[in-house]
């Protein structure tokens, strides 16, 4: 789930839950509720943890929280619904896009296919 997503993430990166407290302001407890998804946390602050706890720009914050609810979805679906989405996934990303907008708008797009 995303907040085991985002544990790994923030522990790969050497950042401790004292830290974001310290910086961002959101209290580590909190933090370690949604690591462990007993806890939601909204988009916004999620983001203010990515963009000032980890120092990455709000265009990619954004895209690394719909990675992490694609994946979610993606590892729900059957294998043969994986695969066709992975060949979509596949034709939807073309390595010439170079606006990182353009790759938010293909992450959504894919969520949306999974929701259905």
């Amino acid at each position: 789930m995303i907040g085991e997503r985002f544990r790994e993430f923030r522990r790969d990166n050497g950042i401790s839950t004292t830290y974001l407290n310290q910086v961002v302001g959101v209290d580590h407890s909190y933090i370690a509720a949604f690591e462990r998804n007993t806890k939601d946390m909204p988009d916004e602050t999620l983001v203010k943890i990515l963009t000032k706890g980890f120092g990455i720009s709000t265009t990619k914050a954004y895209i690394q929280i719909n990675l992490w609810r694609f994946l979610d979805r993606f590892e729900q679906l059957a294998a043969e619904e994986q695969k066709e989405l992975w060949l979509q996934l596949e034709m939807a990303v073309n390595p010439s896009v170079e606006d990182d907008v353009e790759a938010v708008k293909v992450l959504k797009s894919l969520n949306k296919k999974i929701k259905k």
